[in-house]
């Protein structure tokens, strides 16, 4: 799956060649209450993984997001190390004043370089506002770029 490059530039000299990620995928409709912070649902938690492996990382997001309210904002994200979930991380739906509610299904990918080996990575989900939203199809892809 990795292919060893020492003229590489990079401190991570095995570059990933194909193969599979990790993922996770959960079905099943849950609750994230409006808070405006990220965190877990109200149910359904999502695995925290560890990279075994220092380097460099696509961290893809994702779910079907059904807000609870017409003026929203909805974030799928993920934490790195344990540290707050980033809004430029994240795979959103928002809507203004008279966006009727509805299910929007999205996903976004982030590169994160530098990674240590034992790093960790968890989905985290914000609600802006006070009303509740609901979560389904909800999915973390983590596939290495270069590893060292």
């Amino acid at each position: 799956h990795f292919k060893y490059r020492a003229a590489s530039a990079s401190a991570n000299k095995w570059e990933f060649a194909g193969g599979g990620s990790l993922c996770e995928v959960l079905t099943g409709a849950t609750t994230r209450t409006g808070d405006g912070t990220y965190g877990d649902l109200v149910a359904g938690a999502m695995t925290t993984w560890t990279l075994a492996l220092a380097g460099d990382y696509l961290i893809d997001v994702g779910a079907d997001l059904s807000p609870g309210a017409a003026s929203f904002g909805f974030f799928a994200s993920f934490s790195v190390a344990g540290a707050t979930a980033l809004d430029t991380d994240a795979a959103l739906a928002y809507g203004g004043a008279g966006v009727a509610p509805g299910q929007w299904g999205v996903c976004h990918v982030a590169r994160k370089t530098g990674l240590a080996a034992g790093t960790t990575i968890q989905p985290k989900f914000k609600m802006q506002g006070t009303v509740a939203g609901n979560v389904d199809r909800r999915f973390i892809r983590i596939t290495p770029v270069r590893v060292g």
